[in-house]
């Protein structure tokens, strides 16, 4: 509540969507879906206003699993589809791979067990995808300080030897 009345005494509109989130995922925790989905609307209308995409398919996220769990199945459907879409267009894989939880999730819910389990697959693929990814980006900063060490020690060498033949010629 404070860092929401921060936000708004400011005039900073993202403070204050993140700030909706958070309260409404507390509340979704509580199991107080409806005031839930007030501040998810809330986060979700002030993210379009400011044109916030890289967070706002987890708000759609929020949104169907609220919906899902109120049974409200086709509205969590839309948001699914609205939230992968998203995704998408951020090019996330990471909040793909979220998509793909939430669809299993509500597949298991309308009782499709084979949707369910073509996107828990989708999900493990990109999950690999995700771990390729940071086990490359690992490899590339080892190399890069590999050969930054060899650089330094190669300079190390090229004063010492330097000073060497300075004391030579004096």
């Amino acid at each position: 509540t404070l860092t929401l009345e921060l936000g708004q005494e400011i005039g900073n509109t993202l403070i204050q969507s993140k700030s909706y989130q958070y309260r409404g995922a507390l509340l979704f925790d509580e199991e107080k879906y409806t005031s839930a989905l007030e501040n998810f609307g809330q986060a979700l209308l002030l993210k379009k206003e400011i044109k916030e995409t890289q967070s706002l398919s987890s708000t759609y996220q929020f949104i169907a699993r609220t919906h899902l769990a109120l049974n409200d199945t086709t509205t969590c459907k839309n948001m699914l589809d609205s939230a992968m879409i998203t995704a998408i267009k951020v090019e996330s894989k990471e909040q793909i791979k979220e998509c793909y939880v939430a669809y299993v999730e509500y597949y298991k819910k309308i009782q499709d067990f084979q949707k369910a389990l073509e996107y828990q697959e989708k999900k493990e693929t990109v999950k690999d995808s995700l771990f390729d990814i940071q086990a490359l980006a690992k490899m590339y900063v080892l190399e890069v300080k590999n050969k930054t060490q060899e650089k330094e020690q190669t300079i190390k060498e090229l004063e010492t030897g330097r000073k060497s033949i300075l004391l030579k010629v004096i």
